[in-house]
């Protein structure tokens, strides 16, 4: 989608020029409800199809930390000070539905939980596995909590080229 008056840059007026003289390959229509905000049918159904997809995998529970695993885990990082709200996450994720997201300001203890988390998946015998958008938010979420990760463009290469891929053991977590 393009956003108009970002940055104060664009105006409607600019963008229809540039429609105008061909500058966009595909046609560009107005979000429904949003003001200055426009797509193309290929986004549009991008985007739908993703809607579809994660309230699908919101339905489903299939990789789910049993209790005693996740008490088990869960216990020992409350002997190391995990807090109730940092446990009830870790928690929440280890036996949630499948595509979930985790949202907290720096410091609440997001990676603790996390940590957690990791520890009861591969207790359960899957492969946790974290991906961010650059090497440095990569490295910084393998360190604080022990999930091996790489770049979301080093994976989507190698699943391209066949030397990554997704199956029913993988736990994904994607950083900002």
């Amino acid at each position: 989608a393009v956003r108009i008056g970002l940055m104060g840059k664009w105006s409607t007026p600019e963008l229809s020029q540039c429609l105008e003289k061909g500058l966009f390959s595909e046609r560009l229509k107005a979000v429904p409800n949003k003001t200055n905000l426009f797509t193309t049918d290929a986004v549009q159904q991008r985007i739908d199809d993703s809607k579809s997809l994660m309230l699908e995998l919101n339905q489903r529970f299939s990789k789910v930390v049993d209790d005693s695993q996740a008490t088990e885990v869960l216990e020992r990082f409350v002997d190391r000070g995990m807090s109730t709200q940092q446990r009830n996450v870790a928690e929440g994720l280890m036996k949630g539905p499948d595509f979930q997201i985790l949202i907290g300001a720096a410091g609440t203890g997001k990676s603790v939980s996390l940590e957690a988390v990791r520890e009861g998946f591969e207790k359960q015998g899957y492969r946790v596995r974290g991906l961010a958008p650059t090497g440095k938010a990569a490295q910084g979420l393998q360190d604080s909590s022990g999930i091996a990760s790489m770049t979301l463009h080093k994976f989507t290469y190698g699943l391209e080229k066949g030397t990554e891929h997704v199956g029913s053991d993988d736990v994904l977590v994607i950083d900002e």
